[in-house]
């Protein structure tokens, strides 16, 4: 007896000439034939009837189109005769689902693998079902949804239980029929339409199978349109919508000339569902007419329909209508553009406007415009130029009743205002933290135009220094720093004091750092002993930016200070500028009594290296200083140009402290390895990865190790790639091994460092993906450079074309956004022929186009040739992204391939060619769109040709 758990799937293969390579252990059990007796036998020796049962055709077309081929048990019952595993009262031969599908070795089909799975169990439980639904008794009848299967057999009787008194069986019914591909029950579902529509528990169930199934029932329901009874045609119309089947259009545009208002509303709803562009213009004389009942539905078409409805003046009106005014505005939100923009900002102007959403009708068509065509400024300035003073009144007043993404849309339109009221409004929107940085950003722009405006936004800026929260407090802050008004200096300084929160006054630091008045030099040198060392940090950078006189000399007087904070603090100053009078106080600070004394003046003795003392210093810190200490040495010893320091890192890197151990392998990095094999006393380059090596496999810090596999990469050398393709794949340390590990392998060009690469693809974890596509774009943009032989211009290209096709795939399968981004921006950045033919074949895909049209629109008008190619791709998607590309490359040579576009064989690139050269403005192509505007097969071109002939 087979085990009951046992897989009721079997699997055996076939070369190309169809015999049998492999035979699993279930086909031996299923068969009674073991692997030893079939393989090697022809397919047709196993199966004789096979080419008699017209099955050999099925593997024919497999192996020679590469194709997948189904057999269904319903028709064909099996491939291999053979009994049931277990009994059934059905069937006397197992019943099989059959998937035949191509074996691939690269590009070449070698054979086929066939998959046999025991289905009988499951035919029993149809035949079971459809005795059962013929039962008297409900309890009989209604076998539950967990056994409402598909059956293929005695569609009368399931159909019948179409009209059973029991919804639960009606619902298992519909679920049965829904997954059936039986032609008798199209028909006799059709027929139960017509015949029992008035019975409302037919009717609903046959319209939920008619929904949800596979049955084609179009050409009979669209008969029933021109049925006599008007019930009947309702449900027709209702019907053809949720079957999305484009056949139905011309009957359901007929259909809105129906004598019955109800069936014109259904018509309508259904040519909504099945974005008929075709019935743009009727719906939008519907629309346009005024009417409330009919009206609303077809503006709701409209708005499925979306961008190919192009919004016609014909709606302008509507936005009048009391009724369908604030439903019209939201199908201008998805569907309008810039000649719309002058009637929504007039509505802002009259009594109780639907205030918000009329904002983010005009916001969304401004961010439309400006991410397709950059020209967002224009729709900014119609609306600025119809709005008048009450309109301002009501934008400052929806703010307390807008939601958060509402209050976006109102920031975004204020900013546009120049009104100081608005200003007053904008600057109370600081306390909103998710909406700062934009509010921020306006007041910012407010504060930049001329004088008195600037003072004015200031006022109101500092007004808000007094806030109670320290992050309004903060922005505001930040924003008088960026608007760079010195009138505000007094109050920055005032702020510079121990009452106030270390953050605000890192923020004010920063401030005075960007305006630059001296004013603040002595307020900020109080702060270098302040106790925060971040505050400290921000002084020291600000006095650095504002290049006082006398800073000098002040700094100078505190490297003698009793105060440990405020030496360091000068050290860190006159480290900098290096201070001829400071030197020999810097090189006394290397032994102050306070250790971030003597780290300070450690860090910055690169600054005098021509000083011979800064080397021996060095070196005697290395090894008789502190932790800490000596890791400021081993970073400072990368910084100097010496060799001589090359065998002090070496040393270094049998240090006990990890961070010491880790800036001794950066500073190693940072050395001309040329020079080292060329001097005596350094160590060769080969010697040097020897040294590392182990120190990767073993070290217990993980910086080290991640920073040894970015040494390795600079190294560039074969030798290291085993070894960094096992560092690729170690997860400690958040990844940081297997991040520069990744990146390392970038800079080596060998098959064998692509394969840790292509490998790192596939993980699971997203991070080491954009590693990987990072590291394969910078291998592109190196292997880019000019090559210094003929051998090495093959493997860049080689390495080109390896990176290029592993991001295209990538961006194409990936399913992380941020991953496909960083492959978006990858392939821009190679910047190369190849990398651009890969975005222009990418953008077939829908969901990647606009991310890839961004990208190629910012290699700008020097790639040209290269992105007109697209012009000429099978795919009409491809030729539409690339009309958008051109479009906003605003180039002469560009309008004039849009013009050549205007003859492509598709509708959509004709239709996005026209609307491209009317946001252009080129008037070259007029009698082109003459031609269009009367002649064009397609609707939508021709309004859009009339449209722009009309400008």
């Amino acid at each position: 007896m087979p085990d009951s758990n046992a897989s009721s799937i079997c699997i055996f293969t076939t070369d190309a000439n169809l015999n049998v390579r492999s035979w699993d252990s279930r086909m031996a059990e299923m068969t009674g034939k073991s692997a030893s007796e079939v393989c090697g036998q022809p397919l047709s020796l196993i199966i004789p009837d096979l080419e008699s049962r017209g099955l050999l055709t099925r593997f024919s077309r497999v192996l020679s189109t590469g194709a997948i081929e189904s057999l269904a048990p319903g028709f064909h019952h099996y491939l291999i005769p053979c009994s049931p595993s277990t009994p059934s009262k059905y069937f006397d031969k197992m019943q099989q689902r059959v998937t035949i599908a191509p074996i691939r070795e690269k590009q070449v089909i070698t054979g086929v693998v066939v998959m046999i799975e025991d289905v009988t169990a499951r035919m029993d439980q149809e035949r079971d079902l459809a005795v059962q639904l013929t039962k008297p008794r409900e309890s009989h009848r209604g076998l539950g949804r967990e056994q409402a299967v598909p059956s293929l057999y005695g569609p009368a009787s399931i159909i019948d239980a179409l009209a059973d008194e029991s919804w639960q069986v009606r619902r298992d019914a519909v679920d049965t029929i829904a997954l059936n591909h039986d032609p008798d029950i199209a028909v006799k579902l059709v027929r139960d339409l017509r015949e029992e529509h008035h019975n409302i528990s037919i009717l609903n169930s046959v319209l939920q199978v008619l929904a949800l199934s596979n049955v084609d029932a179009v050409p009979a329901l669209i008969a029933c349109l021109s049925d006599t009874d008007a019930d009947l045609r309702i449900y027709a119309a209702l019907a053809l919508g949720e079957q999305h089947d484009p056949r139905a259009i011309p009957s359901l545009i007929e259909a809105l000339n129906d004598p019955d208002t109800n069936v014109r509303y259904h018509a309508i709803d259904s040519l909504g569902h099945l974005r008929a562009t075709e019935a743009v213009d009727i719906l939008t004389e519907i629309a346009a007419s005024g009417d409330f009942f009919l009206g609303f539905p077809a503006l709701d078409a409209l708005l499925r329909i979306g961008e190919r409805a192009t919004a016609s003046p014909r709606l302008v009106p509507l936005l009048q209508n009391e009724l369908l005014g604030p439903a019209v505005v939201e199908v201008l939100e998805k569907i309008g553009d810039r000649e719309v923009v002058p009637a929504l900002a007039e509505l802002l102007n009259g009594f109780q406007p639907p205030t918000l959403l009329v904002v983010k009708a005009i916001a969304a068509i401004y961010r439309r415009d400006e991410r397709i065509y950059g020209q967002g400024i224009a729709i900014a300035d119609l609306t600025v130029h119809r709005l008048n003073e009450a309109a301002i009144g009501v934008l400052i007043n929806a703010i307390p009743h807008a939601a958060e993404e509402e209050l976006a849309d109102l920031i975004l339109l204020l900013g546009w205002l120049d009104a100081p009221e608005v200003e007053v409004a904008m600057t109370g929107l600081i306390s909103h933290g998710s909406l700062r940085d934009q509010v921020i950003d306006t007041l910012i722009h407010y504060g930049r135009r001329e004088k008195d405006k600037g003072d004015r936004i200031c006022a109101l800026l500092m007004e808000q220094l007094d806030a109670v929260e320290i992050e309004t407090r903060e922005a505001a802050v930040m924003a008088l720093g960026k608007i760079g008004n010195s009138r505000v200096v007094p109050a920055l300084i005032a702020l510079l004091n121990e009452e106030s929160e270390s953050e605000l006054v890192i923020t004010a630091t920063n401030a005075l750092a960007q305006i630059g008045d001296r004013r603040a030099f002595e307020p900020l040198l109080a702060l270098l002993g302040h106790p925060d060392p971040a505050v400290r940090q921000g002084a020291i950078a600000a006095l650095d930016s504002l290049g006082h006189p006398e800073l000098e000399n002040q700094v100078t007087q505190l490297l003698s200070s009793p105060n440990p904070r405020l030496r360091e603090s000068a050290v860190r100053i006159a480290g900098y500028f290096a201070f001829p009078q400071c030197v020999e106080f810097i090189f006394a600070c290397t032994r102050d009594e306070s250790e971030k004394v003597r780290r300070a003046a450690i860090e910055h003795l690169p600054y005098l290296e021509d000083d011979e003392r800064a080397l021996d210093t060095l070196r005697r810190v290395l090894v008789q200083e502190t932790p800490r200490v000596r890791a400021a040495a081993a970073r400072a010893l990368g910084e100097i140009e010496n060799v001589s320091v090359y065998q002090d890192l070496i040393q270094a890197l049998s240090d006990e402290d990890p961070w010491v151990r880790y800036y001794a392998v950066r500073s190693l990095g940072k050395l001309d390895y040329q020079e080292h094999r060329q001097d005596a006393c350094a160590t060769p380059q080969n010697s040097l990865f020897d040294i590392l090596a182990p120190i990767a496999l073993t070290d217990p810090s993980n910086p080290v190790r991640g920073a040894i596999a970015e040494v390795l990469g600079n190294i560039r050398g074969l030798d290291a790639v085993p070894l960094l393709t096992t560092l690729a794949e170690v997860e400690d340390g958040d990844g940081d091994i297997a991040r520069a590990a990744l990146t390392a392998l970038g800079y080596i060009e060998h098959p064998d460092a692509d394969s840790a690469l292509l490998k790192a693809l596939y993980s699971h974890n997203p991070e080491r993906r954009i590693d990987s596509i990072q590291a394969l774009g910078k291998r592109a943009v190196g292997a880019g450079l000019p090559a210094s032989s003929e051998d090495n211009l093959n493997t860049s290209s080689e390495a080109i074309r390896t990176a290029v096709d592993a991001l295209q795939w990538l961006v194409l399968s990936d399913t992380e956004p941020k991953v496909i981004q960083c492959g978006i921006d990858t392939l821009q950045r190679v910047n190369r022929d190849e990398a651009t033919q890969a975005l222009i074949e990418l953008t077939i895909e829908p969901t990647r186009r606009e991310a890839c049209c961004t990208a190629l629109a910012q290699l700008g008008e020097s790639h040209l040739d290269q992105i007109a190619v697209g012009l000429n791709h099978i795919h009409p998607g491809v030729r539409c992204a690339i009309v958008n590309v051109l479009t906003r490359l605003k180039n002469p040579k560009a309008s004039e391939l849009l013009i050549a576009m205007l003859d492509d064989q598709d509708s959509e690139v004709r239709l996005a060619s026209t609307v491209a050269l009317g946001r252009l403005g080129n008037r070259a192509c007029d009698d082109k769109l003459a031609h269009l505007a009367h002649t064009d097969p397609d609707p939508a071109v021709r309004r859009a040709a009339q449209k722009v002939l009309q400008r």
